[in-house]
């Protein structure tokens, strides 16, 4: 088994920028993986971007071919400061699996191999 991870974010003032890199190897099987996001503070609110796309490779012991199995994932989002300790926050993702990648924004429902998952989450936070 090896794995590989290259990470990094930068500042600009105006917005963060994220992003990684990671590959996975075990035997002839091997997935890589990138995400790149933003972060964009205006006033009180950070508006939040990321997409991250998954492409797998190789052969099962069994002779099945992993290549179609790949994944994306778009998300937006927002964070607003009501104070210093407490947010209000939201976000919308959309996973696009093919292949038999079933890859799921949450669980419970177990995603269907190749079909699409949708979600969003709201709520509030406080930092003790």
């Amino acid at each position: 088994y090896k794995i590989f991870i290259v990470s990094g974010s930068y500042d600009f003032g105006v917005a963060k920028v994220t992003g990684f890199y990671n590959e996975d190897k075990v035997g002839s099987l091997k997935s890589q993986s990138f995400h790149i996001g933003a972060l964009v503070p205006v006033g009180a609110f950070t508006f939040k971007a990321a997409y991250n796309k998954l492409d797998a490779s190789g052969k099962t012991t069994a002779g099945v071919d992993t290549g179609p199995n790949d994944s994306e994932t778009f998300a937006i989002g927002f964070l607003y400061d009501l104070s210093k300790r407490t947010s209000l926050y939201g976000t919308y993702a959309d996973v696009k699996n093919k292949g038999t990648a079933n890859f799921v924004v949450a669980t419970p429902p177990a995603a269907v191999a190749g079909q699409k998952s949708q979600g969003y989450e709201f709520g509030i936070r406080h930092r003790f």
